[in-house]
This record gives C-alpha cells, structure tokens and sequence, in this order.
C-alpha cells in the first residue's frame, strides 16, 4: 500500500525515483531489441518493459498530485 506523502520534498523524492526506474525500463528499447527480420526478439519482456514503465510514470504522477494537494512551495526569482 501507498504512503501518505508529508511534504513536498517527499513527493518531490518519489517523483524522481519513480521517472529514474520509468527510464530505466524504457531504457531496454536503446539495446539490442530486434531479431534478423526486424522485429522485436523477446516481445513479451518489450511489453513488461512498457507495463512497469507505466507503473512507475503513473506512480510519478501521484506522488505529483499529491505533491499539489501538500502545496508547493514557490520560490521568487533575485531581485537584481
């Protein structure tokens, strides 16, 4: 079960994990992915590949919105 987020910072820590793991996954599709006839030789470990990838990228998206729902705190540009 998810935790509950306490501070931005933590979403903000979540969010990076989880966009780290997203492209670690999507990161498969860079290597050697395609058989002798161009296609792909293991689809079923592409496909798990793109499942987790979506996992995390919508895990991304939750810790995100509750970051929202914390609050953000703003930072105003130097006054120059």
């Amino acid at each position: 079960m998810e935790q509950k987020l306490t501070s931005a910072k933590d979403a903000t820590s979540r969010v990076l994990t989880a966009t780290d793991q997203a492209a670690m996954r999507l990161a498969y599709f860079q290597g050697r992915v395609r058989n002798g006839w161009n296609e792909f030789s293991d689809p079923s470990l592409a496909r798990t590949q793109l499942r987790e990838a979506q996992l995390q990228i919508q895990e991304a998206l939750n810790a995100l919105a509750e970051g929202d729902r914390i609050g953000w705190r703003v930072h105003e540009p130097d006054d120059d």
